[in-house]
Protein backbone atom coordinates (compact mmCIF):
# COMPACT_ATOMS: atom_id res chain seq x y z
CA UNK A 1 0.00 0.00 0.00
CA UNK A 2 1.48 3.66 -0.53
CA UNK A 3 2.15 5.49 1.76
CA UNK A 4 1.03 9.00 1.83
CA UNK A 5 3.36 11.68 1.56
CA UNK A 6 2.77 12.80 4.77
CA UNK A 7 3.64 9.86 6.28
CA UNK A 8 6.62 9.85 4.30
CA UNK A 9 7.77 13.17 5.51
CA UNK A 10 7.24 11.72 9.11
CA UNK A 11 9.66 8.92 7.73
CA UNK A 12 12.26 11.23 6.37
CA UNK A 13 12.83 13.48 9.34
CA UNK A 14 15.49 10.52 10.27
CA UNK A 15 16.95 11.63 7.00
CA UNK A 16 17.67 15.07 8.66
CA UNK A 17 21.08 15.49 9.61
CA UNK A 18 22.74 19.03 10.66
CA UNK A 19 26.63 17.49 10.18
CA UNK A 20 27.51 14.06 9.63
CA UNK A 21 30.53 12.65 6.64
CA UNK A 22 27.50 10.44 5.77
CA UNK A 23 24.43 11.41 4.78
CA UNK A 24 21.56 9.14 3.97
CA UNK A 25 19.15 9.40 0.93
CA UNK A 26 15.55 7.83 1.39
CA UNK A 27 13.76 6.97 -1.84
CA UNK A 28 10.21 7.81 -2.00
CA UNK A 29 7.20 5.26 -0.60
CA UNK A 30 9.56 3.30 1.87
CA UNK A 31 11.32 1.82 -0.62
CA UNK A 32 15.21 1.06 -0.58
CA UNK A 33 17.79 2.97 1.17
CA UNK A 34 21.17 4.30 -0.32
CA UNK A 35 23.56 5.82 1.87
CA UNK A 36 25.87 8.43 -0.22
CA UNK A 37 29.40 8.83 1.62
CA UNK A 38 30.13 12.89 1.37
CA UNK A 39 33.42 12.66 2.51
CA UNK A 40 34.68 15.77 4.45
CA UNK A 41 38.36 14.47 3.16
CA UNK A 42 37.95 16.11 0.07
CA UNK A 43 39.81 18.10 -1.58
CA UNK A 44 38.91 21.47 -3.48
CA UNK A 45 40.00 20.29 -6.79
CA UNK A 46 37.53 17.25 -6.13
CA UNK A 47 34.61 19.03 -4.53
CA UNK A 48 32.43 21.18 -6.39
CA UNK A 49 29.17 20.76 -4.52
CA UNK A 50 28.05 22.12 -1.39
CA UNK A 51 24.98 20.85 0.90
CA UNK A 52 23.29 23.42 3.18
CA UNK A 53 20.13 21.77 5.47
CA UNK A 54 18.31 24.15 7.35
CA UNK A 55 20.93 26.82 7.57
CA UNK A 56 23.73 24.31 8.26
CA UNK A 57 26.36 22.97 5.70
CA UNK A 58 26.81 19.15 5.84
CA UNK A 59 29.42 17.69 3.59
CA UNK A 60 28.59 16.29 -0.01
CA UNK A 61 29.94 14.96 -3.00
CA UNK A 62 27.03 14.63 -5.91
CA UNK A 63 25.22 16.72 -7.92
CA UNK A 64 22.01 17.63 -7.65
CA UNK A 65 20.27 15.51 -10.17
CA UNK A 66 21.86 12.02 -8.13
CA UNK A 67 20.91 13.50 -4.52
CA UNK A 68 17.44 14.72 -5.74
CA UNK A 69 16.61 11.20 -6.95
CA UNK A 70 17.72 9.49 -3.73
CA UNK A 71 16.16 12.30 -1.63
CA UNK A 72 12.69 12.44 0.26
CA UNK A 73 10.14 12.76 -2.21
CA UNK A 74 9.61 17.12 -1.55
CA UNK A 75 8.80 20.43 -3.16
CA UNK A 76 11.69 22.19 -5.01
CA UNK A 77 12.84 24.97 -7.22
CA UNK A 78 16.27 25.50 -9.08
CA UNK A 79 17.61 28.51 -8.92
CA UNK A 80 20.92 30.48 -10.30
CA UNK A 81 22.99 33.32 -9.11
CA UNK A 82 24.00 36.78 -11.13
CA UNK A 83 26.99 38.18 -10.67
CA UNK A 84 27.70 35.83 -7.55
CA UNK A 85 25.61 37.29 -5.11
CA UNK A 86 22.52 38.19 -6.44
CA UNK A 87 19.49 35.39 -7.29
CA UNK A 88 17.48 35.60 -10.12
CA UNK A 89 13.63 35.92 -9.53
CA UNK A 90 14.13 34.74 -6.02
CA UNK A 91 10.63 35.46 -4.48
CA UNK A 92 9.24 33.64 -7.45
CA UNK A 93 10.99 30.34 -6.18
CA UNK A 94 10.14 31.23 -2.60
CA UNK A 95 6.35 31.35 -3.92
CA UNK A 96 6.89 28.06 -5.67
CA UNK A 97 8.31 26.24 -3.05
CA UNK A 98 4.96 27.07 -1.10
CA UNK A 99 2.69 26.70 -3.91
CA UNK A 100 4.05 23.58 -4.46
CA UNK A 101 3.95 21.88 -1.51
CA UNK A 102 0.82 22.84 -0.63
CA UNK A 103 -0.42 21.40 -4.25
CA UNK A 104 1.29 17.72 -3.25
CA UNK A 105 -0.60 18.35 0.79
CA UNK A 106 -3.89 18.46 -1.27
CA UNK A 107 -3.33 15.91 -3.49
CA UNK A 108 -2.33 13.55 -1.00
CA UNK A 109 -5.42 14.31 1.01
CA UNK A 110 -7.51 13.78 -2.02
CA UNK A 111 -5.78 10.96 -2.83
CA UNK A 112 -7.14 9.37 0.44
CA UNK A 113 -10.58 10.40 -0.11
CA UNK A 114 -10.89 13.35 1.82
CA UNK A 115 -11.61 17.02 1.18
CA UNK A 116 -8.54 19.22 0.29
CA UNK A 117 -7.06 21.10 3.13
CA UNK A 118 -8.78 23.80 4.01
CA UNK A 119 -5.75 26.17 4.77
CA UNK A 120 -2.28 26.09 2.77
CA UNK A 121 0.11 24.58 4.73
CA UNK A 122 3.37 27.03 3.95
CA UNK A 123 3.77 30.57 2.90
CA UNK A 124 6.39 32.53 1.23
CA UNK A 125 6.63 35.29 3.76
CA UNK A 126 7.25 32.72 6.18
CA UNK A 127 9.40 30.44 4.26
CA UNK A 128 11.74 33.14 2.85
CA UNK A 129 14.01 34.25 5.49
CA UNK A 130 14.98 30.26 5.90
CA UNK A 131 15.41 30.08 1.91
CA UNK A 132 17.77 33.17 1.80
CA UNK A 133 19.36 31.72 4.90
CA UNK A 134 20.63 28.53 3.24
CA UNK A 135 21.07 29.96 -0.16
CA UNK A 136 23.71 32.18 1.22
CA UNK A 137 24.94 29.35 3.24
CA UNK A 138 25.33 27.19 0.04
CA UNK A 139 26.99 29.62 -1.83
CA UNK A 140 29.53 30.37 0.61
CA UNK A 141 30.09 26.84 1.06
CA UNK A 142 30.71 25.85 -2.33
CA UNK A 143 32.85 29.02 -3.00
CA UNK A 144 35.23 28.10 -0.26
CA UNK A 145 35.41 24.58 -2.11
CA UNK A 146 36.27 26.12 -5.53
CA UNK A 147 39.67 27.92 -3.67
CA UNK A 148 39.35 30.93 -5.02
CA UNK A 149 38.56 29.91 -8.69
CA UNK A 150 35.41 31.84 -8.90
CA UNK A 151 36.01 34.28 -11.46
CA UNK A 152 32.62 34.59 -13.53
CA UNK A 153 31.06 31.95 -11.17
CA UNK A 154 27.52 31.42 -10.98
CA UNK A 155 25.97 28.59 -8.66
CA UNK A 156 22.80 26.68 -9.92
CA UNK A 157 21.14 26.15 -6.49
CA UNK A 158 18.12 23.61 -5.90
CA UNK A 159 15.77 23.72 -3.00
CA UNK A 160 14.53 21.13 -1.59
CA UNK A 161 11.52 21.18 0.85
CA UNK A 162 9.86 18.20 3.19
CA UNK A 163 7.90 18.66 6.38
CA UNK A 164 7.03 17.07 9.19
CA UNK A 165 3.55 15.74 10.08
CA UNK A 166 2.77 18.90 11.93
CA UNK A 167 4.04 20.92 9.07
CA UNK A 168 7.27 22.11 10.28
CA UNK A 169 9.71 23.31 7.34
CA UNK A 170 12.22 20.43 6.62
CA UNK A 171 14.74 22.87 4.27
CA UNK A 172 17.48 21.86 1.89
CA UNK A 173 19.81 23.59 -0.54
CA UNK A 174 22.44 21.98 -2.48
CA UNK A 175 25.24 24.23 -4.94
CA UNK A 176 27.29 23.39 -7.70
CA UNK A 177 28.72 25.48 -10.26
CA UNK A 178 25.70 26.87 -13.86
CA UNK A 179 27.13 25.21 -16.58
CA UNK A 180 27.69 27.35 -19.62
CA UNK A 181 24.59 28.61 -21.63
CA UNK A 182 24.77 27.31 -25.12
CA UNK A 183 25.94 29.34 -27.56
CA UNK A 184 24.92 27.93 -30.49
CA UNK A 185 20.76 26.93 -31.13
CA UNK A 186 20.13 23.63 -30.11
CA UNK A 187 18.36 20.46 -31.04
CA UNK A 188 15.37 18.72 -29.22
CA UNK A 189 14.13 15.94 -29.34
CA UNK A 190 9.80 14.93 -29.30
CA UNK A 191 9.07 12.15 -27.09
CA UNK A 192 7.41 11.11 -23.91
CA UNK A 193 3.80 11.83 -22.56
CA UNK A 194 3.20 14.95 -20.47
CA UNK A 195 3.37 14.58 -16.52
CA UNK A 196 1.03 14.74 -13.89
CA UNK A 197 -0.03 17.94 -11.92
CA UNK A 198 3.12 19.69 -13.72
CA UNK A 199 2.13 22.90 -11.42
CA UNK A 200 3.71 21.52 -8.75
CA UNK A 201 7.03 21.09 -8.79
CA UNK A 202 7.72 17.89 -6.70
CA UNK A 203 10.87 16.25 -6.76
CA UNK A 204 9.25 12.67 -7.31
CA UNK A 205 9.35 14.00 -10.90
CA UNK A 206 12.90 13.97 -11.06
CA UNK A 207 12.83 10.05 -10.74
CA UNK A 208 9.89 9.33 -13.22
CA UNK A 209 12.09 11.35 -16.20
CA UNK A 210 15.18 9.22 -15.70
CA UNK A 211 13.85 6.31 -18.65
CA UNK A 212 13.46 9.89 -20.80
CA UNK A 213 16.70 11.29 -19.78
CA UNK A 214 18.91 7.77 -20.76
CA UNK A 215 17.50 7.64 -24.03
CA UNK A 216 18.19 11.36 -25.44
CA UNK A 217 21.14 11.15 -27.77
CA UNK A 218 24.31 13.25 -26.58
CA UNK A 219 23.67 15.88 -29.27
CA UNK A 220 20.24 16.92 -28.07
CA UNK A 221 19.60 19.62 -25.58
CA UNK A 222 16.30 18.98 -24.36
CA UNK A 223 13.10 16.31 -24.96
CA UNK A 224 9.39 17.98 -25.54
CA UNK A 225 7.01 16.14 -24.15
CA UNK A 226 3.75 15.68 -26.59
CA UNK A 227 -0.14 14.31 -25.68
CA UNK A 228 -1.98 11.77 -27.48
CA UNK A 229 -3.43 14.64 -29.78
CA UNK A 230 0.20 16.25 -30.71
CA UNK A 231 -0.17 19.12 -27.93
CA UNK A 232 3.01 19.61 -27.36
CA UNK A 233 3.08 20.83 -23.43
CA UNK A 234 7.20 21.37 -21.87
CA UNK A 235 10.46 20.05 -21.76
CA UNK A 236 11.53 17.84 -19.09
CA UNK A 237 13.65 20.92 -17.29
CA UNK A 238 12.23 23.47 -19.43
CA UNK A 239 9.12 25.57 -21.30
CA UNK A 240 8.58 25.54 -24.91
CA UNK A 241 7.48 27.93 -26.93
CA UNK A 242 7.24 28.21 -31.08
CA UNK A 243 6.81 31.01 -33.40
CA UNK A 244 3.72 30.91 -35.00
CA UNK A 245 3.23 31.87 -38.65
CA UNK A 246 0.76 34.75 -37.30
CA UNK A 247 3.78 36.40 -35.53
CA UNK A 248 2.40 35.19 -32.14
CA UNK A 249 4.13 33.36 -29.49
CA UNK A 250 2.57 30.37 -28.44
CA UNK A 251 3.62 28.66 -25.30
CA UNK A 252 1.10 26.32 -23.25
CA UNK A 253 -0.80 27.29 -20.20
CA UNK A 254 -2.34 23.93 -18.82
CA UNK A 255 -0.17 21.16 -17.85
CA UNK A 256 2.84 23.01 -17.52
CA UNK A 257 5.39 24.11 -14.74
CA UNK A 258 4.81 28.13 -15.04
CA UNK A 259 8.87 28.25 -15.16
CA UNK A 260 10.53 31.45 -13.94
CA UNK A 261 12.02 32.85 -16.87
CA UNK A 262 8.66 31.91 -18.94
CA UNK A 263 7.00 34.51 -16.70
CA UNK A 264 9.83 36.66 -17.78
CA UNK A 265 9.13 35.95 -21.84
CA UNK A 266 5.68 36.57 -21.01
CA UNK A 267 6.59 40.09 -19.61
CA UNK A 268 8.66 41.42 -22.10
CA UNK A 269 5.99 39.78 -25.28
CA UNK A 270 3.52 42.34 -23.64
CA UNK A 271 6.01 45.57 -22.65
CA UNK A 272 6.92 45.06 -26.64
CA UNK A 273 3.57 44.29 -28.08
CA UNK A 274 4.16 41.28 -28.83
CA UNK A 275 1.06 38.46 -29.67
CA UNK A 276 1.01 35.71 -27.12
CA UNK A 277 -1.14 32.96 -27.06
CA UNK A 278 -1.60 30.62 -24.15
CA UNK A 279 -2.14 27.22 -25.79
CA UNK A 280 -0.23 24.19 -26.49
CA UNK A 281 1.62 23.83 -30.06
CA UNK A 282 0.19 21.30 -32.51
CA UNK A 283 3.02 19.13 -33.63
CA UNK A 284 0.68 18.96 -37.12
CA UNK A 285 2.12 23.02 -37.05
CA UNK A 286 5.66 22.47 -37.43
CA UNK A 287 6.52 23.06 -41.03
CA UNK A 288 4.31 26.90 -40.44
CA UNK A 289 6.53 27.91 -37.61
CA UNK A 290 8.86 30.37 -38.18
CA UNK A 291 10.86 29.43 -35.04
CA UNK A 292 11.32 27.85 -31.62
CA UNK A 293 12.82 27.73 -28.41
CA UNK A 294 12.98 27.06 -24.91
CA UNK A 295 13.50 28.08 -21.43
CA UNK A 296 14.84 27.48 -18.22
CA UNK A 297 16.61 29.00 -15.26
CA UNK A 298 19.70 27.71 -16.48
CA UNK A 299 19.39 28.24 -20.41
CA UNK A 300 17.36 31.28 -20.05
CA UNK A 301 15.83 32.25 -23.38
CA UNK A 302 17.86 29.37 -26.04
CA UNK A 303 16.89 29.42 -29.52
CA UNK A 304 15.98 25.89 -31.46
CA UNK A 305 17.69 24.51 -34.79
CA UNK A 306 16.41 21.74 -35.25
CA UNK A 307 13.14 19.89 -33.86
CA UNK A 308 12.92 15.99 -34.13
CA UNK A 309 9.71 14.22 -34.06
CA UNK A 310 8.00 11.26 -35.39
CA UNK A 311 4.72 10.40 -36.96
CA UNK A 312 3.51 7.05 -37.93
CA UNK A 313 6.46 5.55 -36.60
CA UNK A 314 8.88 7.64 -39.19
CA UNK A 315 11.59 10.10 -37.92
CA UNK A 316 11.58 13.88 -38.75
CA UNK A 317 13.47 16.88 -38.44
CA UNK A 318 12.41 20.67 -39.08
CA UNK A 319 15.32 22.44 -39.36
CA UNK A 320 15.53 26.37 -38.93
CA UNK A 321 18.35 27.09 -40.65
CA UNK A 322 18.26 31.23 -39.80
CA UNK A 323 16.99 32.34 -36.68
CA UNK A 324 13.79 34.49 -36.63
CA UNK A 325 14.67 38.11 -35.87
CA UNK A 326 11.59 38.20 -33.06
CA UNK A 327 13.68 35.37 -31.51
CA UNK A 328 17.32 36.86 -31.56
CA UNK A 329 15.28 40.03 -30.45
CA UNK A 330 13.52 38.25 -27.52
CA UNK A 331 16.43 36.27 -26.42
CA UNK A 332 18.01 39.79 -25.91
CA UNK A 333 15.25 41.41 -24.24
CA UNK A 334 15.28 38.29 -21.75
CA UNK A 335 19.23 38.67 -21.19
CA UNK A 336 18.83 42.22 -20.41
CA UNK A 337 15.75 41.85 -18.30
CA UNK A 338 17.58 39.01 -15.89
CA UNK A 339 19.97 41.60 -13.91
CA UNK A 340 16.97 43.60 -13.03
CA UNK A 341 14.58 40.62 -11.74
CA UNK A 342 17.52 39.79 -9.79
CA UNK A 343 17.49 39.68 -5.98
CA UNK A 344 20.19 39.98 -2.71
CA UNK A 345 20.07 37.33 -0.85
CA UNK A 346 19.38 39.98 2.59
CA UNK A 347 16.20 39.26 4.53
CA UNK A 348 15.97 43.23 5.10
CA UNK A 349 16.32 44.08 1.76
CA UNK A 350 13.54 41.66 0.45
CA UNK A 351 11.52 42.02 3.23
CA UNK A 352 11.38 46.01 2.04
CA UNK A 353 10.75 45.03 -1.63
CA UNK A 354 7.59 42.98 -0.79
Amino acid sequence: MRHSLLQQWKQARRFATHATPTVVLRRPYGSSIRSVTCSAALTATMQQYALVHNGQLVPCDIDSKEWLKNAPRGAYTTARTLNGDLVFMLSSHVQRLATSANLMVDADIRSNDHLSADTPLFHSDSLRPLVITCMKEATRGLKEQLAGNTHGFEAKLTLLLTWSSDGTPDLWCHAEPLLPRPNKPVKVLVKGMPRVNAKAKDSEWVRQRQTLEAAKPADVNEVILVSHDGALTEGLTSNFFVLSDQGEVVTAQEGVLDGTVRQVILQVCSEHGVPVRLAAPQLADVDSWQGVFISSTSRLLLPVREVIYEIDGQQNSRVFEEQHPLVQQLDAWVAAHVLESSEPLQVEALQEAV
